[in-house]
C-alpha cells in the first residue's frame, strides 16, 4: 500500500519534469527567434524624416478666452488652418530606454502676425531641436510608447526663437532596422514676442545605418 504513493509522487515529478522541459524549450525558442527580430535592446543610430502639422491657434485660444470651454469662446482650427512642415531627424540609443534625437524642422507660418501683429504671407521658420525620449521598454520591442522632453531654437523669418518641447508618442519598430513614429508636443514658447505656444503634431519613419 505503501507503494502506490511513492508511484504517484514519481509519476508525478516525471510529468512535471517533462512539461517544464516543454516550457523551457518554448521559452528558448521565443528568445532565440525574438533576438533574431532584435539584433539589440538599445537603438543604433537612425536618420528620419517627418511631416509635421503646427496649431498655433488652440494654445491662443487657451490662454485669452475667458471661458474656452464654452461653445461661443472656442476657435480650435480647423485642418486648413494648421502650419506644415517638415522635419529631417536623427536618433542614437543612450541606453535600451532612452533615445537622443536631433531634428532640423522647417515650418511654414505667418510668423510676421505673432511678432508685428500684422498678417502676412507664410514664412519659413527652421529650427534646431535636440530632445530626450524616455521608453517603459527596452528598444526590442515591436511597440512602445515614450515621453519627450528637450529644448529648441530657431529662426522666424528674421527674429531668433526658443521654446521647449514636452509631449509623447508611439514608436513601431521593424527589426531595429526601420522605426515609425507618430508624435505630439506642445512647444512652450520661451521668446514670447518672437514665437507664440504651439502644438505640433507629426508622422514620420527612420532608417538604420
Amino acid at each position: 500500500m505503501r507503494q502506490k504513493p511513492v508511484l504517484l509522487l514519481v509519476l508525478l515529478f516525471c510529468v512535471t519534469g517533462a512539461i517544464a522541459q516543454k516550457s523551457s524549450t518554448k521559452f528558448n525558442a521565443a528568445s532565440q527567434k525574438r533576438n533574431n527580430s532584435f539584433p539589440s535592446n538599445k537603438k543604433g543610430q537612425l536618420l528620419g524624416i517627418h511631416f509635421m502639422a503646427a496649431d498655433f491657434i488652440t494654445p491662443a485660444t487657451l490662454k485669452t478666452s475667458p471661458d474656452p470651454i464654452s461653445k461661443s469662446e472656442r476657435k480650435f482650427p480647423n485642418i486648413k488652418d494648421l502650419s506644415t512642415g517638415l522635419a529631417v531627424s536623427y536618433w542614437k540609443g543612450l541606453t535600451p530606454r532612452i533615445d537622443f534625437s536631433g531634428k532640423v524642422n522647417m515650418v511654414f507660418h505667418d510668423y510676421a502676425a505673432l511678432y508685428r501683429g500684422e498678417s502676412g504671407k507664410n514664412e519659413i521658420g527652421v529650427e534646431v531641436e535636440p530632445t530626450l525620449n524616455i521608453r517603459p521598454f527596452n528598444d526590442d520591442n515591436r511597440w512602445a510608447p515614450f515621453l519627450t522632453v528637450g529644448i529648441g531654437g530657431g529662426l522666424y523669418s528674421d527674429k531668433l526663437g526658443a521654446y521647449a518641447p514636452v509631449g509623447g508618442g508611439l514608436q513601431i519598430n521593424w527589426s531595429s532596422n526601420t522605426y515609425f513614429f507618430v508624435q505630439g508636443q506642445y512647444h512652450f514658447a520661451l521668446t514670447k514676442k518672437v514665437l507664440g505656444d504651439n502644438l505640433v503634431w507629426s508622422v514620420g519613419f527612420a532608417e538604420s545605418f
